[in-house]
């Protein structure tokens, strides 16, 4: 039966209405449906899918109650909207709790939305919710209990959202940015519809017409929920707004032809939509392309991972195997090293002078490899993290005295002369005296091994709180591009082995993480090729008078060397 109902009253906005209310309701329908597609079904998909297939019912209920003139249309439909309304709020608040926990809500909390939404069934199909309805004004009567009570579900619907979002936001700080932005959508999305939908119902005609221009709003609102979402990856689904502009684009430029009456405007968005479309294609096509790209460096990333992963498994048990290797080898070889001291000593007797020579190679050898298995073994250590420093106040200036003279008998080339000097200061420090042995000495032999002859000074200064050993001689000198790298593992300059076989390049890699763990300073400097070199140490000096200086142990006896080697 057609009778002229609301349509007379609406007329003049009837255009805007069916842009306000099918454009949101078959974007929003087109949101859910994607994403239940997109997520393969997932749980909050699903929520999100029938939260706006509510709000999409709702926008066609309402459009037809206001525009159609079959009055059995309006009647059904506007028996049914306080109902639709009040599953709609319940679903929203619903679908935020899933959203922001990130999994579904307790048992309790289902409970207590679904009972919010049985009053509205029972009076909507059993007491009936249009008590009277005046075509000719344009004016129903609906059920106040229901009224008041859609009004008062709202109200708790909004706030449930503000109270799960309060709860969320105090209890996760990682999630404090997502639950406000998301919170925020949705309290505006509702508040929005709510008060537009409550002044439509109250109001009628007049009313209307303001509420339909707030229904464009509500799918700004609805896409700022979907992009927070995808923000965070709740949905885990990439590039998913650019794809979702794309198509809101096109339905928005196909649906002006719902309404333009004028050829010409035709022939104009026919052309906009054509474009749209083929700009469209390529730019969905593209950012798929990119996507494959993206997967492609991921699996290379994860790959090179677990291979880095497994390299670094493999190096440690390279350290392992260095160090459990090298610290097996240094018995052996000090027992041979001191039976061969013992021998050229004539300890066990006298040599001739040709057995005497054949031991004296026999003890050279093994020194050379003591050197290179205490090098391997301290890198070992070092990269294992178990090189120990046993901390002590002593005098620096004594300990290089002491390791220059250990170290000139090993100069026995006439032109080749070592010196020291050091100005009056106090030279006390704190740290392993043994390990800064051990540096000096690398230092003082690299020269000697690399000098054929000319002179090296060792000379020590103390400028305020540092003191700096330096080791200068005028050898083979260093090339400016290998100077960087100087002390990094197996690094030797090109020539050097022409002047030692037997170095290994690690004793200056030592030696440089060895002063560092004294949070000390070590470098080279070298005019260039056979320009002679520089090697500085600088160490923290003690205070003046805050620490006694220790007087010099006696020296060791052949016996004891002998046995602290083995």
């Amino acid at each position: 039966m057609d009778i002229n109902t609301c349509v007379a009253t609406t007329a003049p906005f009837t255009t805007i209405a069916l842009y306000s209310h099918v454009v949101p309701a078959v974007l929003t329908l087109f949101l859910g449906l994607y994403l239940l597609f997109k997520t393969k079904f997932s749980f909050s998909s699903k929520v999100f899918f029938l939260f706006t297939t509510m709000f999409s019912l709702w926008l066609v209920g309402d459009l037809v109650t206001w525009t159609s003139p079959v009055y059995n249309w309006v009647i059904f439909n506007w028996s049914q909207l306080d109902n639709i309304n009040i599953i709609f709020f319940a679903l929203a608040a619903y679908f935020f709790s899933v959203t922001i926990r990130e999994k579904d809500i307790n048992t309790f909390q289902k409970i207590f939305l679904a009972a919010l939404t049985l009053p509205g069934f029972y009076i909507t199909f059993k007491l009936g919710t249009v008590q009277n309805f005046d075509q000719a004004f344009c004016n129903v009567s609906n059920s106040d209990f229901l009224t008041y009570y859609k009004l008062i579900q709202e109200f708790i619907c909004v706030g449930y959202i503000m109270i799960e979002g309060a709860i969320m936001y105090i209890e996760h700080k990682e999630k404090r940015s997502q639950v406000l932005v998301i919170g925020t959508a949705f309290v505006l999305f509702l508040s929005i519809f709510g008060v537009t939908e409550f002044l439509a119902s109250e109001y009628g005609g007049t009313a209307y017409t303001t509420s339909l221009y707030g229904l464009f709003v509500l799918p700004v609102f609805l896409a700022l929920i979907i992009i927070s979402i995808v923000r965070y990856k709740m949905f885990e689904i990439k590039n998913i707004v650019t794809q979702l502009l794309v198509y809101v684009l096109i339905i928005l430029v196909a649906t002006q032809f719902l309404f333009l009456e004028n050829s010409t405007n035709k022939i104009l968005n026919s052309i906009t939509l054509l474009l749209s479309v083929c700009f469209g294609y390529l730019l969905i096509k593209n950012i798929k392309q990119e996507r494959v790209y993206i997967q492609n460096i991921e699996n290379l990333a994860s790959n090179l991972e677990h291979a880095n992963t497994r390299l670094k498994e493999l190096d440690q048990q390279k350290s392992e195997f260095v160090s459990l290797a090298s610290h097996q080898l240094r018995g052996p070889l000090a027992a041979i090293k001191g039976y061969a001291s013992m021998l050229i000593e004539g300890d066990v007797g006298e040599l001739t002078k040709e057995v005497k020579d054949v031991i004296e190679t026999i003890y050279k050898s093994t020194q050379a490899l003591v050197v290179i298995v205490g090098d391997y073994l301290d890198v070992s250590r070092i990269e294992q993290g178990t090189m120990k420093y046993d901390f002590v106040d002593f005098d620096v200036k004594t300990l290089a005295e002491t390791v220059i003279t250990e170290m000139k008998p090993n100069i026995k080339i006439e032109e080749l002369k070592l010196s020291f000097e050091a100005e009056p200061a106090d030279y006390m420090i704190n740290a392993d005296q043994g390990k800064i042995k051990q540096v000096f000495s690398n230092l003082i032999d690299n020269s000697i091994k690399y000098t054929k002859k000319g002179a090296i000074n060792v000379s020590l200064k103390r400028t305020g709180d540092t003191i700096r050993f330096a080791v200068k001689d005028n050898g083979v000198g260093i090339l400016p591009e290998v100077l960087p790298r100087l002390f990094e593992k197996f690094t030797r300059a090109p020539d050097a082995s022409k002047t030692n076989i037997m170095g290994t390049g690690l004793g200056l890699y030592v030696a440089k993480k060895m002063i560092e763990a004294h949070h000390g300073r070590i470098w080279a400097e070298s005019p260039g090729k056979d320009k002679g070199s520089t090697f500085n140490v600088e160490l923290e000096a003690l205070h003046k008078g805050t620490a006694a200086i220790q007087p010099p142990k006696p020296p060791e006896s052949k016996i004891e060397k002998f046995a602290k080697e083995l």
